[in-house]
């Protein structure tokens, strides 16, 4: 989505972009339709995910070592080809495109977005430590989300090349939706005046889901009347078949919805009354300044990026890793109190606004393209 918005943002009176993919898919579809042209090229993981992170050690080092040489090479050639300036890689899970830029003498940006060390949905072929001299050497500049995922890969190679550029949304595609409250009650059969608490996130146990459950079952306990919890995202099945058991565990089948991957996010937060983010690490938290600019109240858990979007107390509430009974606490203070609820979603508007617009975002990182491609003499 971050990718997304600076290729339909940025000025093409200055940069063309173009976009290189390892496969077709969504993400191209919506690269074309933005009239960027598309490019595909084979690409291996070296920090992986998913199913490909459930492979041992050997078949991993095997999948990305085995045709290295060649896929760089493609890389290189369609850089020579292309005429390109700069190469920009979008995320830390892949290496080509850096090694490539390096060989063809093209400076490189890596964009971090993810953490690598203590991130249970990643799987890396070296120490973290490692990943980021590398990531260090291999590029001109390094783009990170939040001064956590900075310190994060703070090196000596790595840390005089940093620039923090906080993610940005457009506020008017989160601008409240006419029945969106009623359609989405009606879609989840539940009652007009049922108060909806959502959680937005991949099915992963680093997003915390278990840690909702636990504040959900405190939050049905303390509150008096219609309460339902909306689950959002898609994910492993069996992870979501312990998620489920969970929930009748506890009880609580009736009052919790799991709606998968959707594509409605805007709908759904115009619809909700809170937003709790449970996740044990979050290098930066997009849902969260997504329910910001939808006036939507925030509880989220100080996993990382979360404490440089919220101001506690002003614009939302933080509370500690896996500690439900304060998350549970906080969503009840908000739940039942209309007039902080304004206060709260007042002003994180206004610092929505001020602080993580999508202009803001894609100007400080076209500065870093142009920057990097001012002297074309200057290469690495």
């Amino acid at each position: 989505m971050s990718l997304l918005a600076l290729l339909a943002g940025i000025d093409r009176n200055t940069v063309t972009p173009f976009l290189l993919s390892p496969r077709e898919g969504p993400l191209t579809e919506e690269a074309r339709k933005l009239g960027i042209q598309v490019v595909i090229s084979g690409i291996e993981h070296w920090v992986t995910f998913g199913n490909a992170a459930k492979k041992n050690y050997p078949r991993r080092l095997t999948s990305v070592a085995v045709g290295l040489k060649g896929r760089v090479r493609a890389i290189a050639r369609i850089i020579e080809q292309l005429g390109i300036d700069l190469v920009y890689t979008n995320t830390v899970t892949v290496i080509e495109g850096a090694i490539a830029a390096r060989i063809t003498q093209r400076p490189h940006v890596w964009h971090l977005r993810e953490h690598v060390a203590g991130n249970k949905d990643l799987k890396a072929l070296c120490p973290a430590p490692l990943i980021s001299r590398i990531v260090g050497r291999l590029s001109t500049s390094v783009i990170v989300n939040s001064q956590a995922l900075a310190k994060a890969y703070t090196c000596k190679s790595i840390d005089e090349k940093v620039t923090v550029v906080h993610n940005g949304i457009n506020l008017e595609s989160l601008q409240p939706i006419d029945d969106a409250r009623d359609s989405l009650r009606r879609e989840l059969n539940l009652g007009p005046a049922t108060k909806i608490v959502a959680t937005i996130g991949s099915l992963t146990p680093r997003k915390g889901h278990r840690a909702f459950i636990d504040a959900a079952s405190m939050l049905s306990n303390h509150l008096n009347g219609d309460i339902a919890f909306l689950v959002v995202g898609s994910g492993d099945n069996k992870y979501l078949g312990e998620l489920v058991l969970k929930v009748k565990q506890g009880g609580l089948e009736n009052a919790f919805r799991f709606v998968g991957w959707r594509n409605d996010i805007d709908r759904i937060l115009s619809a909700v009354d809170l937003l709790l983010v449970t996740a044990e690490q979050e290098a930066f938290g997009r849902t969260v300044i997504e329910a910001m600019a939808a006036r939507v109240p925030v509880v989220a858990t100080m996993s990382g990026g979360p404490e440089e979007i919220i101001v506690d107390g002003l614009t939302g509430f933080l509370v500690p890793v896996n500690d439900s009974q304060a998350m549970a606490r906080r969503a009840e203070d908000i739940l039942s109190d209309a007039a902080l609820t304004k206060r709260l979603v007042d002003a994180a508007y206004l610092r929505v606004k001020e602080v993580f617009s999508i202009d803001a975002y894609i100007k400080k990182i076209e500065a870093i393209i142009l920057n990097m491609t001012s002297h074309k003499a200057v290469r690495h």
